[in-house]
């Protein structure tokens, strides 16, 4: 049976991204107690913005936040 190359190229895309797919799994478990503090630290500040001195300071929190990604 001949093999046909757009096959075999499909075959090694779908790989790669179901590897890709389980590194992501394996990276987010390996990750677990760090994401669930920064959850935590992230709600405390925005909390905080929320209602500090009087003025809702949450949209530039966010910015904040996300400027540092």
């Amino acid at each position: 049976m001949e093999r046909c190359a757009n096959t075999e190229a499909l075959n090694r895309h779908l790989d790669k991204q179901e590897r890709e797919e389980t590194a992501r799994e394996d990276l987010f478990k390996f990750l677990e107690n760090e994401l669930e503090e920064h959850r935590i630290i992230v709600a405390k500040i925005q909390e905080a913005a929320k209602d500090y001195k009087g003025f809702d300071f949450t949209l530039d929190i966010n910015e904040e936040l996300i400027g540092d990604i």
